[in-house]
């Protein structure tokens, strides 16, 4: 029957230095493949206050979306093009949130 302390040394102990290592590298990995993003292209543009990206966002959000179904009869899904019913909240064709 093999020793406790050997079968530690043997087992146990690589394991438990590999696990550390292992979710540090993955960690490094995460920051190293994020998009380096300025703000700028997140909120809509050189606008301090947001504007041109309320602005975007309210020619093509969901109140826009509403007002075109009304008049068409239909929902259009951004991701595939299939039109929906407006009584739809997603699409019945891909599955996405109209």
């Amino acid at each position: 029957m093999p020793d406790t302390a050997l079968l530690w040394l043997l087992l146990v102990i690589p394991i438990a230095i590999q696990i550390p290592l292992l979710l540090f590298m993955m960690s490094r990995m995460e920051i190293d493949e994020a998009p380096d993003y300025t703000g700028s292209e997140i909120w809509g543009g050189e606008d301090e206050d947001g504007a041109a990206y309320r602005r975007r966002l309210s020619e093509s959000g969901p109140a826009a979306a509403r007002e075109a179904a009304a008049e068409d009869g239909t929902v259009r899904c951004g991701n595939c093009g299939t039109e929906n019913d407006p009584a739809y909240q997603y699409c019945s064709s891909c599955a996405r949130r109209l």
